[in-house]
């Protein structure tokens, strides 16, 4: 199993889990993030994929956003209080969104990228389609969160509970993909370090 795509996966559920214990953050985000961005990486320097280093960029840029969620959290700051009264949060927030689904591009660019060398399309069909999975969730999120903010609907909160259960069957398919790649792009590293 290739290492660096192993430890993408890795962080990606620990930024997917959040795991908490009371008020402490057991594993905070920033961590996850950091694994990520040097996993990246690592995966430029073995596999030679320009991708994956553009990608690293914005893992750092997410491991900034993750230091500032974690001051905001431990300073007593609350967001999710003052999310309807300050447009400055809102915007906060959907900068996050942009840099991490760019992040996320750069991932799922690398691993279809490598599949198209190595001759392997589904690998690279399945990255593609989630890519599109990704970013149309994250821009209808996106979309629906903008409306929430002028309007307290029934429907509004309805439509965001179910495209946040779209999400989460996204995220988890997005970290399948990873999986497989870190399964399949294994022998090129072996072939090569020796």
């Amino acid at each position: 199993m290739d290492m660096y795509f192993n430890r993408i996966f890795w962080g990606m559920i620990l930024v997917f889990l959040n795991l908490n214990i009371g008020t402490i953050d057991v594993l905070p985000n920033i961590i996850g993030v950091i694994m990520i961005a040097t996993a990246l990486n690592g995966l430029h320097e073995t596999k030679d994929e320009e991708a994956f280093k553009k990608g690293e960029i914005y893992g750092w840029v997410m491991v900034g956003f993750e230091a500032v969620n974690l001051v905001f959290k431990y300073t007593g700051y609350s967001g999710l209080e003052e999310a309807n009264s300050s447009i400055l949060f809102v915007i906060y927030g959907q900068i996050s969104a942009v840099i991490r689904i760019v992040l996320l591009y750069y991932i799922l660019k690398g691993i279809f990228n490598l599949g198209e060398k190595n001759g392997n399309l589904e690998i690279s069909s399945k990255a593609k389609e989630r890519w599109h999975l990704s970013f149309a969730c994250t821009v209808a999120f996106s979309v629906l969160t903008a409306f929430s903010l002028n309007f307290k609907n029934g429907l509004l909160d309805g439509m965001i509970i179910i495209l946040g259960i779209t999400m989460f069957i996204v995220n988890i398919l997005v970290m399948a993909i990873v999986r497989k790649a870190a399964k399949t792009f294994v022998e090129k590293d072996t072939s090569t370090s020796m």
